[in-house]
């Protein structure tokens, strides 16, 4: 797996994009505010774009990560922000990912790996790599 640079964001902005509206759970109209926010963030580099290719050189996994520095606490953490699997991935590429990103938070001096995810198979994959259940979250659009 390979960390994308600030420079190769656009080569793959394409496939990041489709990855993002589809992990995406937020309206159609404030989707275009959250692309270009994410789109920045990956070019300053406080972003990240994960890939996996596959023996015929084919991305068949995506995972997107930020570098956090909590306001209240100076807490740096490394967020999980997505992954996407274009086909079915085998324990040993999640391996791969954990390891790879957890190496990358403690060259970053994080001093914790976090995300949230309603994936059966992605809550499976970080409880069994050792993430703990911080806190449930929840939800109530106004009017509803």
């Amino acid at each position: 797996m390979i960390k994308l640079l600030p420079t190769q964001i656009p080569q793959f902005w394409e496939l990041i994009k489709f990855v993002i509206v589809n992990l995406a759970e937020i309206s159609n109209l404030e989707l275009p505010i959250y692309i270009n926010k994410v789109l920045f963030l990956l070019l300053n580099g406080k972003g990240q774009c994960w890939i996996k290719y596959d023996d015929n050189h084919i991305v068949t996994n995506l995972h997107l990560t930020k570098l956090v520095i909590d306001t209240f606490t100076g807490e740096k953490r490394l967020e999980l922000c997505g992954t996407y699997a274009f086909k079915f991935t085998e324990n040993v590429i999640w391996n791969e990912m954990i390891n790879v990103i957890n190496d990358f938070a403690k060259k970053e001096n994080c001093s914790i790996i976090c995300g949230e995810s309603k994936n059966k198979r992605v809550l499976d994959m970080v409880y069994n790599y050792g993430f703990k259940e911080k806190s449930v979250s929840f939800y109530k659009k106004i009017g509803e």
